[in-house]
């Protein structure tokens, strides 16, 4: 689980892309952490 904050102006439209979104872990664990594992930094 995570949690995310914007700004309200945008709240729909981050809802409906998170609706839509197929993250990775990879992605999923930057998000939760904000750090890119040595893998990903490569890319």
């Amino acid at each position: 689980m995570c949690a995310l904050m914007v700004e309200a102006e945008v709240l729909r439209g981050a809802q409906s892309l998170l609706a839509q979104a197929e993250l990775t872990d990879a992605e999923l664990d930057f998000l939760a952490t904000g750090h890119l594992s040595c893998d990903d930094a490569r890319e």
